[in-house]
Formats: structure tokens, C-alpha cells, sequence
């Protein structure tokens, strides 16, 4: 049996079952990028702000929580974040 992969929706008027092998396996391919409490940290002190471990994880989360797939995060994302828990500190 010939293995298959259907993409739905693809934009052409229909769907389209791809049964080539190497590109079934292209499109299975997944990416992660992966931003760590390192980065939010390093980001911080060069600001000139100092944060402590929950004020590091609330970075994180909020980077989970408000992401936008169409701008990602980035460094002017982390330092809006950061800004952001700074301006909450005072």
C-alpha cells in the first residue's frame, strides 16, 4: 500500500494527496525554536535591570501567552515584556 498525505484547504480549489515519499517527509518536518529564562535574563541586565527568578518566569509566560505567530519573538518582544514587568515593579 502506497502511503499518502492529504493537505487540505492548499489554495488550488480542493484538496491534494501528495504521495511522494520524500516530500510526505518534508512536510512532517517540524522546527522549534526555543527562547530560555538565560535570554529574558541577559536581556534584562543589558537594560540595566536586574530580575529576579519569578520576574524571569513571568517574562516566559508571557511570552507564551501573548504570542503573535505573525511577529514571533524577538528582542524588541522580550524588551516590551521586560519593560512591562519593570514599569509593574515601581
Amino acid at each position: 500500500m502506497k502511503e499518502s498525505y492529504t493537505i487540505y484547504n492548499t489554495g488550488t480549489g480542493g484538496d491534494e494527496e501528495i504521495t511522494d515519499k520524500a516530500l510526505i517527509k518534508a512536510l512532517k518536518t517540524k522546527v522549534r525554536i526555543t527562547w530560555c529564562g538565560e535570554d529574558v535574563y541577559a536581556q534584562a541586565i543589558s537594560t540595566g535591570y536586574k530580575p529576579t527568578a519569578d520576574e524571569v518566569n513571568t517574562i516566559l509566560d508571557r511570552l507564551k501567552r501573548h504570542h503573535d505567530a505573525t511577529i514571533g519573538i524577538n528582542w524588541d518582544v522580550i524588551d516590551w515584556h521586560i519593560s512591562d514587568v519593570i514599569k509593574e515593579t515601581k
